[in-house]
């Protein structure tokens, strides 16, 4: 299923134990801030699942508008985010994250492709990020704040999580297409950044 919305949230998640699995979705910005998913407004220890979804942000116009692929604002609902391709979540000035996880709630990372974004993965202390590629958010932007743990995420910057193992920094990834507007952005078979190496 494909989704397009303009200057408008993709999905908005208010509801206890939602599992939002294989969207394409991409938010076009012009006018307004916008996440493709937001999570927000729900009661403690809930579980969220979002995997296996496309999620893009298209920019133009005014430069601070600000959107995130996912936007987990809620406090204390478990965040569960996996198998996503993430990429285009930059503006001019504006600050943007392909996935952004908010103080106090538990949140999970595994295995998501993250490009070409002006932050990768932020959270607060309280995270699990593992397996995950991200390129393109700069030496300063690929992790933000603090995490829990983290294992066998690999980079193309020579920023660290600075907690956990195998993290591999510099790295040169192949992904089948970055040709803007035919984006793939599964690994080649050839790919030495991330394939085997966690």
């Amino acid at each position: 299923y494909q989704l397009e919305v303009d200057n408008a949230r993709g999905i908005n998640i208010g509801e206890e134990y939602v599992k939002i699995d294989g969207l394409q979705i991409k938010v076009l910005h012009t006018s307004a801030n916008a996440s493709a998913i937001y999570v927000g407004g729900i009661t403690a220890s809930n579980k969220i699942q979002i995997s296996n979804n496309i999620l893009t942000g298209v920019f133009a116009g005014e430069g601070t508008y600000t959107g995130n692929g996912i936007e987990h604002a809620d406090v204390d609902a478990i965040g569960y985010h996996w198998n996503n391709i993430i990429y285009g979540w930059k503006n001019v000035s504006a600050i943007n994250y392909g996935i952004y996880m908010t103080a106090g709630a538990s949140h999970y990372a595994y295995n998501n492709t993250i490009v070409g974004n002006q932050n990768g993965l932020r959270a607060n202390g309280q995270a699990v990020i593992k397996n995950n590629i991200i390129k393109g958010s700069g030496n300063t932007n690929t992790y933000v704040g603090t995490f829990a743990d983290a294992d066998n995420n690999s980079t193309d910057s020579t920023e660290t999580p600075g907690v956990g193992s195998g993290n591999l920094t510099s790295q040169t990834f192949s992904f089948v297409s970055e040709v803007a507007g035919s984006e793939d952005f599964h690994l080649q078979s050839s790919d030495t950044g991330a394939k085997n190496q966690g």
